[in-house]
């Protein structure tokens, strides 16, 4: 079990690394919803500045939720997000 343990970080590690240096991503399934992969290859840009901030993310998902699950929009007020202070989706 341990073994396990130590593999799954390191290849975290692998991805993570491969992210930052090489630029690379994760494959996205050809059969999720285009809203999903677009949504994601904006989060994931290599110039943190083109990427989506909390704002953004929060009202795409908000659509998503009520076009596709039939939810009510107002689940979750976007004006509690301070997009000021969250800033932009940024790993480091």
């Amino acid at each position: 079990m341990l073994n396990f343990f130590f593999l799954a970080i390191y290849s975290l590690q692998l991805a993570a690394a491969a992210a930052a240096i090489e630029g690379r991503r994760p494959a996205i399934p050809r059969n999720w919803d285009s809203r999903w992969s677009d949504l994601l290859q904006q989060c994931w840009d290599e110039n943190p500045g083109a990427r989506p901030g909390f704002d953004v993310i929060i009202e795409k998902l908000e659509k998503y939720s009520h076009d596709v699950l039939k939810t009510n929009y107002d689940s979750v007020a976007i004006d509690q997000v301070d997009s000021d202070r969250c800033g932009k989706c940024i790993v480091s």
